[in-house]
């Protein structure tokens, strides 16, 4: 803190900015404290602010001990910045994993930005590096509440690694309604069809017809444009049955129409 004082006793400089970033990416230091100071002053410069988010936001990365990561979570003002908001989040579930870090974000106030970034962040690292710690989490009490407020995020990340695997678990979920369906899958089946069109229309052409699939279709068609491949698209469009999803469809840019 001593040392801290005295640099921010300078005039605004590169001087000063170059040794708050020097202050900022040392150890050890307490994430928590010195953000919180640090914040407390009034003419810290813009460069001076991003240099000293961008190395403590290195730093929070670095941490390994939950209790501490909560620390900066819940005291720093550091947290107004998303991006640093992203990466204590993101610190957290690798050091915790879902189940305790979903405990642990318990703590924070209810539908607070923060707490929603912990959140989402947690999910998605379920669903990146351990699917079953979410999906147990889904089958206890509350899930179904899990599922709504933080089911996409564990899906679209899950999705990225195994498309088919994660929409046949939402699919036969019997908590997902059929509306939730519609938010859950579409998405991820974009994603799928997006790095493996082939895989993803084999899978598509055997799903019951209904307006699920009509979705996933219409992901497959502005997939099918992106690509090029109009007159797939077109194809595949003749399939909807829908007709706003139909119509939506043939405004796709580069789609063939038939006439």
């Amino acid at each position: 803190q001593a040392e801290l004082d005295q640099i921010l006793a300078l005039e605004p400089s590169d001087e000063r900015s170059a040794k708050l970033n020097e202050l900022a990416g040392r150890a050890p230091l307490d994430l928590a404290l010195f953000s919180d100071s640090i914040f407390r002053v009034g003419d810290l410069t813009s460069l001076e602010r991003q240099g000293i988010v961008m190395f403590l936001t290195m730093r929070i990365r670095m941490l390994k001990d939950p209790g501490e990561i909560m620390d900066v979570i819940s005291r720093s003002p550091l947290m107004e910045e998303s991006k640093f908001r992203e990466q204590a989040a993101l610190a957290l579930a690798t050091v915790t994993g879902f189940a305790e870090g979903r405990k642990l974000a318990a703590s924070l106030p209810a539908d607070s930005p923060v707490r929603r970034e912990v959140e989402s962040q947690l999910a998605k690292f379920a669903g990146s590096a351990d699917p079953q710690s979410f999906i147990r989490e889904v089958g206890k009490p509350g899930g179904d509440e899990l599922l709504k407020t933080h089911g996409h995020d564990f899906i679209m990340s899950w999705s990225s690694k195994e498309p088919r695997t994660a929409l046949e678990w939402v699919d036969k979920l019997p908590a997902a309604t059929e509306a939730e369906k519609e938010v859950l899958m579409p998405g991820a089946f974009l994603g799928w069809t997006m790095n493996d069109s082939l895989q993803a229309s084999k899978w598509l052409a055997s799903y019951p017809e209904g307006n699920l699939r009509d979705q996933m279709v219409f992901r497959m068609v502005t997939s099918l444009c992106i690509t090029g491949d109009s007159g797939s698209a077109a194809q595949w469009t003749e399939s909807i049955r829908d007709p706003a999803i139909k119509a939506k469809a043939l405004e796709q840019p580069g789609i063939y129409k038939k006439r």
